[in-house]
């Protein structure tokens, strides 16, 4: 991205930080982000393999759903034959885990 704002310069210092990051993240969006990190890379096989890893994770925000389909970074994975249907995982993950979490507000009265 930094390429295409004009920053050729700063491209590869943004990506080795991002890279750093990716290596070192101890939370449930590991796998996301690293799926991020290897489509950048042109690592199709693993960016789906890490897709794959994250729609088997639970309690994630509406945002990473929202993040998958709208990123530009991560545009060239859409053209794989398993995005879709990891997506649709992803979405449906969170939408029970929604459908749990209201059931049990609705049980104790708070909504």
């Amino acid at each position: 991205m930094y390429e295409k704002m004009g920053y050729p310069e700063r491209a590869p210092e943004f990506y080795n930080t991002y890279a750093q990051y990716c290596k070192q993240d101890q939370s449930i969006y590991k796998s996301a982000s690293m799926a991020v990190l290897y489509t950048q890379e042109g690592k199709t096989k693993q960016a789906i393999e890490q897709l794959r890893i994250f729609s088997q994770q639970k309690n994630y925000q509406y945002w990473i759903v929202l993040f998958f389909e709208l990123d530009p970074l991560i545009s060239p994975l859409k053209e794989h034959p398993e995005f879709q249907s990891l997506m649709q995982q992803i979405k449906d993950r969170f939408w029970e885990k929604h459908a749990a979490l209201k059931k049990s507000l609705e049980a104790k009265g708070l909504i």
